[in-house]
């Protein structure tokens, strides 16, 4: 199910982001150029499914949606975790190290936990903090926090942190390959979703290309898959949607299949909080569990 107007749509989008940028410029002659405004694919669902299919659904697409001139903010662990009060420049030190070492050039500053806590308690702070970088990634071992700790600036501006492994030996591979994955939040509180796709600066037939290749990977991880979307759309920040797609199926025939109790998750250990532990899914969300005083010592005995 691959939409024909999806070439069309991309020509609508550029000529309304050069009138856009036309009127901009008559308001603000400095404003910055427009260019690499994203183009995002919303879509509407038939059915809403249900909470236990909350998850993140990650898309790889051929053609990266960073720009190659671009701010990469990675956030990491501390390495000092039980002192609150060590410095916080031995950690960015080691972890800036650490991208050197494995080639690593596309990240331009490094943040780790305790500064984020301590600088950026604030909402304006944080505000500040997601609009000072394009991209955000963090370790896989503090995704538990991140949105008790980043909060609505992040979700807001569509800029919550891709998680990557610190302790892979693939490092280099990994932040690679997370500049180059769209990611759709499936909250399953509604039926209507939006990821970003692709960048309005990009050549046409890359941008296409993105498209396809999201429509393609959602049809079949969406809960319900194809049978399942009511209707596509591409739009920017400025311009309305312009619908690719719309399905006339009547809703009877979805199936949406529920996850086996025992394939939810797995527990893990989350090393920055003291007692705790994670709940790790097969689809890579991440939840806190603090543990019970029976538990530990249980745990301390059998170790």
């Amino acid at each position: 199910m691959i939409p024909r107007k999806v070439k069309e749509a991309v020509n609508v989008l550029k000529i309304l982001n050069e009138k856009f940028k036309e009127e901009d410029l008559k308001k603000q002659p400095l404003l910055e150029d427009a260019a690499e405004s994203p183009i995002y694919l919303q879509l509407m669902l038939k059915k809403i499914p249900p909470p236990q299919l909350l998850r993140m659904i990650r898309v790889p697409l051929p053609h990266s949606l960073v720009p190659e001139i671009s701010e990469v903010c990675l956030i990491t662990g501390d390495l000092d975790k039980r002192n609150h009060k060590a410095e916080i420049e031995p950690t960015v030190l080691h972890y800036k190290d650490l991208l050197k070492k494995h080639s690593v050039t596309k990240v331009s500053q490094v943040i780790p936990l305790r500064q984020l806590r301590t600088e950026y308690k604030t909402f304006e702070s944080k505000r500040q903090l997601a609009a000072a970088y394009d991209v955000f990634l963090v370790d896989k071992k503090l995704a538990g926090v991140m949105a008790k700790i980043l909060g609505k600036p992040f979700l807001q501006s569509r800029k919550f942190p891709i998680q990557i492994d610190m302790r892979r030996p693939n490092l280099k591979d990994q932040i690679d390959k997370a500049l180059c994955e769209a990611e759709l939040s499936l909250t399953c509180r509604g039926n209507s979703y939006a990821l970003k796709v692709a960048r309005l600066s990009m050549e046409d037939e890359d941008i296409i290309e993105n498209i396809r290749t999201c429509i393609e990977v959602l049809e079949n991880k969406l809960p319900g898959k194809k049978e399942n979307i009511l209707s596509l759309y591409l739009k920017t920040a400025k311009s309305k949607a312009i619908p690719i797609y719309v399905s006339l199926d009547i809703l009877d025939d979805i199936l949406i299949k529920k996850p086996r109790k025992n394939d939810k998750y797995k527990l893990d250990e989350l090393s920055t909080i003291d007692n705790a532990e994670v709940k790790v899914f097969r689809d890579g969300r991440v939840i806190l569990r603090k543990m019970k005083e029976s538990s530990r010592c249980e745990n301390k005995n059998i170790n």
